[in-house]
């Protein structure tokens, strides 16, 4: 059994995704929710406005932040209720991993140094490690609806060091994802876009030789950016200006309308590995 444990969940640095005046509000809407899964025995209380602290009733706890879910219901409201029925759902699946901390879901994930940052701020740092500019791996266990940040504690439970850690989470991802789908974001462009909707698509970055047959499709070396978690561009550097221009307006508009926010960087791949293009 694990002692206190606490953790980020879903935790993203983004502005403010609802009006000052009705962040409590929708704070305490999500807690009320939390507390209805949770049943009796089970505290929810709101820590600062879209951050619910959770102590279950063996004694553990987390932090969750909302920003990430605040974000997804201002973009898409009509989904709303989902998003939250989703992520009451990850807080009570964060729990049981938290016992159980199974080796075959380990994962790793790629997100931003903000994130991590943030992450760090919100209870125990999650295990990570720098990637490349300034994306991070972030380890995880994978859960039916969510994926929970590795800390400190799981390490001692799994009586794994964190290059054992590296090593397994990187294998079960590429077992996991079988392809990687993709296809050009309109008839006959030459910018193709990555999207599986498995929460993995950018992880996808990890498997760096898995890479080299889609390096093939393009003109000119691989370049390829993750605006969000779910979804992948790529293009042939050797394209036109014109077209060179209109992907980087589309990763910047693509990182505005996703709640799950990565960064802007463009990688060149290489076969010695991922490095970030200039400008």
């Amino acid at each position: 059994m694990l002692g206190r444990h606490c953790l980020a969940v879903l935790a993203i640095l983004l502005a403010a995704c609802s009006p000052p005046d009705g962040e409590a509000a929708f704070t305490e809407r999500v807690a009320g929710q939390v507390r209805r899964e949770l049943g009796d025995g089970a505290t929810v209380r709101m820590s600062a406005p879209r951050t619910l602290e959770v102590r279950f009733a063996d004694g553990t706890s987390l932090t969750a932040s909302l920003d990430n879910l605040a974000r997804d219901c201002e973009l898409r409201p009509v989904d709303c209720e989902a998003s939250i029925a989703t992520v009451v759902r990850s807080i009570a699946q964060s729990h049981v991993a938290a016992g159980t901390g199974r080796r075959e879901a380990l994962r790793v994930t790629v997100k931003s140094r903000d994130w991590v940052d943030n992450a760090r701020t919100l209870g125990a740092p999650p295990v990570a490690r720098p990637f490349v500019g300034d994306l991070w791996k972030v380890y995880v266990f994978d859960q039916p609806d969510s994926m929970r940040p590795l800390v400190a504690k799981d390490l001692e439970a799994l009586k794994m060091t964190e290059d054992e850690i590296d090593a397994l989470a990187l294998a079960n991802l590429d077992k996991a994802l079988a392809d990687f789908p993709h296809q050009p974001v309109e008839e006959g462009s030459p910018v193709w876009v990555l999207h599986a909707g498995d929460s993995y698509d950018a992880s996808r970055l990890l498997l760096h030789e898995r890479w080299r047959e889609l390096a093939g499709k393009v003109k000119g070396d691989l370049l390829v950016c993750a605006p969000s978690r779910d979804f992948v561009y790529f293009v042939g550097a050797g394209e036109s200006p014109e077209t060179l221009k209109d992907f980087r307006s589309r990763m910047e508009s693509m990182a505005s309308a996703e709640s799950h926010s990565i960064a802007l960087h463009i990688l060149r791949w290489t076969p010695e590995g991922w490095v970030v293009e200039p400008g």
